[in-house]
C-alpha cells in the first residue's frame, strides 16, 4: 500500500529518463525503508540472541531456555522477511547465513542422538 502512495506523490513518467529515475526512486525508497531497515532489526535481535544464549549457557534454566527460545524468534522473524529478496551476495558464501539460522525441518533423531549419547553437548558437537 505504501508504494502506491509514493507512486501517487510522484509525476507521471514523460520518457525513458523519467522512468528510470522514478524506478531508481521507488528501489531506493523499498531499499531503505524495507531492506535495510529489516537487516538492522536482525542485526539488532541477534546481538540479543548472543547475550541471551551467553547467560544461558554461564547458567542453564528452564527460564533461561525460554529466554534463548524468545530471542531466537524474535532473530528468525526480520530474517524470514528478507528471504524475498534472498539473491545476489546474500545467498553466496561467506554471507550465506540462512541455512545456518533456519534449519528446517529440524532432524529430532539427530537431536535425540546427540542428547541421549555422552559425548558432551558443546559448540564443538554442534
Amino acid at each position: 500500500m505504501w508504494i502506491l502512495a509514493l507512486l501517487a506523490c510522484k509525476p507521471a513518467p514523460t520518457g525513458e529518463d523519467d522512468e528510470v529515475a522514478l524506478r531508481r526512486a521507488i528501489l531506493e525508497t523499498v531499499h531503505r525503508s524495507v531492506v535495510a531497515a529489516e537487516y538492522e532489526a536482525f542485526a539488532d535481535a541477534a546481538g540479543t540472541l548472543a547475550t541471551e544464549t551467553t547467560a544461558f549457557c554461564e547458567s542453564p534454566s528452564p527460564a533461561g531456555l525460554e529466554q534463548v527460545r524468545s530471542a531466537y524468534d524474535a532473530a528468525r522473524t526480520p530474517w524470514k522477511h528478507m528471504e524475498i529478496v534472498g539473491f545476489g551476495p546474500t545467498v553466496d558464501e561467506p554471507y550465506r547465513y540462512g541455512p545456518l539460522i533456519d534449519f528446517w525441518p529440524v532432524r529430532d533423531t539427530v537431536v535425540d542422538d546427540l542428547l541421549e549419547g555422552s559425548d558432551p553437548v558443546d559448540v564443538d558437537t554442534i
